[in-house]
Order: structure tokens, then sequence, then C-alpha cells
């Protein structure tokens, strides 16, 4: 049973992380937006924002009842749930905003 379920959620974490990086590519180099979030440097782009909207209508479609903590959106869902995805499908937005390649996404 559990086995089934893990193997379940590896696929759903799967499909978000493809979506993801699709969308991430199809920005790169390509960026309109880009801005200041918090404090000085930290940069928040709209690849950041669509790549992680796409993550959270997958979770919302396939464990709604799941919580989330996500790096643009924060705490979503129920915070009793005994499971808790993290998301941040872009690492590094600095450098990929400026088309250094050295950044994490999800592909």
């Amino acid at each position: 049973m559990i086995d089934n379920q893990l193997q379940n959620f590896l696929e759903i974490a799967t499909e978000a992380a493809l979506a993801a990086g699709s969308v991430l590519q199809s920005f790169c180099g390509k960026l309109e937006n880009i801005q200041e979030k918090g404090r000085s440097g930290d940069l928040v782009t709209e690849a950041d924002k669509a790549s992680e909207a796409v993550i959270l209508e997958i979770l919302g479609r396939h464990v709604p009842e799941h919580a989330i903590l996500a790096e643009e959106s924060g705490k979503l869902g129920d915070a009793s749930s005994k499971y808790l995805w993290a998301i941040d499908p872009l690492d590094g937005t600095t450098n990929y905003a400026h088309q250094y390649p050295f950044y994490v996404s999800a592909q």
C-alpha cells in the first residue's frame, strides 16, 4: 500500500517537474518582468510565477488534500495534512534572469 502510494506521488512529482521545466525553458532568454522581492537582490520573474502555477495546478488536480509550501505563493492547502509539498521550481533566479547558466530548474 505505502509503496503504491509513494510511486503515485513520484509520478505526480515527475509530471509537475516536467511541466514546470517546459515553462521555464519557454521563458529562458525572453523575460520581460524581473522584480525584486523582499530583500535587495532577491529576484522573482514571470517564469518563477508561471512554473510554480503549473505545479500548483497539477498538485491541486491530483492531491488537493495535501499541504503546500511554495516559494512565491507561501502556505497553501490543508495545514493539518500529513503531507507537505515544498515547491521551488527555479533555484538561482538571478542567474536565470541574467542568462548565466548556473541555476537549477525543474526539468
